[in-house]
């Protein structure tokens, strides 16, 4: 995979996986700050060339996030170029956390929880369809 397609930082592994769907993985026992979130989303926008994405967001065990952290992520969404947000959730703490993040927090773009990370992956595709069929019928109008 060419370098630009793979970037690795001290606490998160960004890869595009597929044309403007990013993969993050959160790596064993990193607790994600506000400043790690500033550098994530500059990761990715290096990752996606700029471009709008999707993002599949794992995380390794005894990963976490921060409260003030999850505040900033919350606000991110499709006016800062990302199309949807599929949370992988491997084990029990991790879907407890997701799920109280997706229900107190409620994040500004469209996020769900999987188990498994082909449905992921299968659900940012469609999500990244109906972006680009949206935004073809901008311009068409």
């Amino acid at each position: 995979m060419p370098p630009e397609k793979l970037q690795i930082y001290d606490k998160v592994r960004f890869q595009e996986i597929e044309t403007n769907i990013i993969e993050n993985v959160v790596l064993e026992n990193v607790k994600l700050e506000v400043q790690d979130f500033y550098e994530m989303a500059e990761a990715n926008t290096i990752v996606s060339r700029g471009e709008p994405f999707c993002l599949l967001l794992e995380f390794e065990p005894f990963a976490s996030v921060s409260k003030e952290y999850m505040e900033i992520a919350k606000s991110f969404g499709k006016s800062d170029g990302l199309m949807g947000t599929a949370m992988l959730t491997k084990n029990l703490a991790h879907k407890i956390a997701g799920d109280v993040y997706l229900k107190i927090r409620r994040p500004a773009n469209l996020t769900k929880l999987f188990r498994s990370k082909e449905l992921a992956v299968s659900w940012l595709k469609e999500r990244k369809e109906i972006y680009q069929n949206a935004e073809k019928n901008k311009v068409q109008t």
